[in-house]
């Protein structure tokens, strides 16, 4: 893997560490980590298919809580936003350092 997805991942992880201290919002970290997944270049097929899945999980919960009206995007979703993000962070473990993918 080159250096630049390296920093890609790494930036990945960043974002959604922000996002659980609650610096970063659902929006935002969506199409940041799309930005950056379509940024990747060497980076293994079958490990960005495993990281869109779990990508695209956000998307649907953000886009089904925009369709009701949701007042707090992630008050009914909560368990499943959680759930997703350590699916990310795990996924992101396996490529990255263990300091790296815990934002250390």
């Amino acid at each position: 893997m080159s250096e630049y997805d390296q920093r890609q991942l790494h930036l990945m992880s960043e974002y959604i560490k922000e996002f659980e201290q609650g610096k970063l919002k659902l929006e935002s970290l969506i199409d940041t980590l799309e930005a950056l997944m379509v940024s990747l270049q060497t980076t293994e097929a079958s490990w960005k298919d495993a990281f869109e899945s779990e990508w695209w999980t956000l998307e649907q919960l953000y886009a089904v809580a925009l369709e009701q009206s949701e007042t707090n995007l992630l008050s009914s979703s909560r368990d499943a936003i959680d759930e997703t993000i350590v699916n990310m962070k795990h996924l992101l473990g396996e490529v990255l350092s263990p300091k790296a993918a815990l934002g250390v």
